[in-house]
């Protein structure tokens, strides 16, 4: 597995990983195919986000910096805000 791109926004270090999105074949494109309340899909975010954040951990202590050192900002155009809401619980 190819190490993450990494930017600099604002001064920080932005590490951009793909997920599940428009074009990559990872989930639902333009609609969101779950109820707002869907406990499953709640759980299937939190796995998916500890995994992108053991993903950012590797790539900070690779680069010899901390994690808290990162931003991570949720970002969609293909998912409904459900799904970033589910982040944030």
């Amino acid at each position: 597995m190819r190490p993450p791109a990494t930017t600099n926004f604002l001064g920080r270090p932005i590490i951009a990983a793909a997920t599940a999105g428009a074009g990559n074949g990872a989930g639902p494109s333009g609609s969101d195919g779950v109820a707002a309340g869907d406990s499953a899909r709640a759980a299937e975010i939190a796995a998916s986000l500890q995994r992108l954040r053991t993903r950012i951990a590797s790539a900070c202590t690779a680069a010899g910096r901390g994690p808290t050192e990162v931003t991570l900002v949720a970002v969609t155009k293909t998912y409904p805000a459900t799904d970033v809401a589910h982040l944030a619980a």
